[in-house]
């Protein structure tokens, strides 16, 4: 089974001409739900061809996502076809998905995935099930043949009604489209410049006040509680470069701090030029006085630290995602018992 690698795939944003297709309110499991997984079964392991037009939308290096026939969107509606380019790890997968929803309370995600799982077992014989959990979500993966599979995934009921996102897919033998390095553009270059140039400058300023000026609202009071973790929302922004802009304060610990963290946008190229890149900012917009931390304990996961005056210091780490490098900054101020 490839459960683990199978992921639920959906878009946060696609091209305009077809971002209303991939998200759509469904019904609870019934017959209709059998006629949109029958023809998508049968179609999976020619890549969905007699379900799907040539109207498409990419972003030219790891995806073309397709509209389907007016046919089969009378069907389902919101369907969509996803050439999902293939990767280091995983082959090229052709997918058909859609979100289908439940209506009433009585519908948790155990009760979803058993009326699931009994609605589709009869419509997919053959298929061998693994079950498994992903958090608060449940995960039915039924494994076919000639490489086509089923993957459903229950929602996560702290964030959304009560339902699953289904795929229907087909892993190609022989990949065709690859994952390509998606590019670094000038237009990247110009906002995380400015995003961390400002970051840092505001930043270490204020590090020494705790970040007084730079804070906003509490993030929920709730979580202010006896072990003072105090978390606002930042009252600047660093966008487009930089977002998810935080300040939190550990103020009952042996190494009590207060935090200002903030992440670059994904950053195309590869993960050593993005390196380079973001390496060469912070050199450039550190004031006088800051050293390198070299002590690997200290760094823990950061790809650099430096340590400077009045107890602050400022860390970075980097992780690569299909392909993009994000950095997740942390100035520090540690407050002296």
């Amino acid at each position: 089974m490839q459960a683990a690698a199978r992921h639920v795939w959906r878009f946060s944003a696609v091209a305009l001409a077809l971002t209303a297709l991939s998200l759509a309110p469904g019904r609870a499991a019934s017959p209709k739900l059998i006629a949109i997984v029958k023809p998508a079964v049968a179609a999976a392991v020619v890549n969905f061809r007699p379900l799907h037009t040539s109207r498409s939308a990419t972003n030219h290096y790891d995806y073309i996502q397709y509209a389907t026939t007016s046919a089969f969107a009378r069907i389902c509606r919101y369907c969509t076809v996803t050439d999902a380019f293939a990767g280091p790890k995983n082959p090229e997968r052709w997918m058909l998905g859609w979100d289908w929803y439940y209506h009433g309370k009585q519908w948790t995600p155990g009760a979803i995935a058993t009326d699931a799982a009994a609605t589709l077992g009869p419509v997919l014989k053959g298929y061998k099930l693994a079950r498994s959990m992903d958090g608060a979500r449940y995960v039915l993966d039924w494994e076919g043949p000639d490489k086509t599979w089923v993957y459903l995934e229950t929602n996560d009921p702290e964030v959304d009604d009560p339902g699953f996102h289904i795929n229907v897919g087909h892993d190609v033998a022989k990949p065709i489209n690859v994952i390509k390095t998606p590019p670094f553009t000038a237009v990247q270059r110009s906002d995380i410049t400015t995003a961390l140039t400002s970051y840092l400058k505001l930043g270490l300023t204020d590090a020494p006040n705790n970040f007084t000026s730079m804070r906003g609202a509490a993030e929920d009071p709730k979580l202010f509680k006896a072990d003072h973790f105090e978390p606002y929302h930042c009252a600047v922004s660093f966008a487009p470069g930089m977002d998810d802009c935080g300040i939190t304060g550990l103020l009952n610990y042996s190494a009590a701090k207060w935090m200002l963290e903030a992440q670059t946008i994904a950053i195309g190229g590869t993960p050593e030029q993005a390196r380079a890149f973001v390496h060469a900012l912070v050199v450039a917009a550190l004031p006088y006085g800051y050293t390198v931390e070299s002590d690997p304990i200290r760094l823990m996961n950061a790809d650099y630290e430096w340590n400077g005056p009045s107890d602050i210091s400022i860390s970075y780490n980097s992780s690569v995602t299909e392909g993009k490098t994000s950095f997740r900054f942390t100035i520090w101020h540690f407050l002296r018992q």
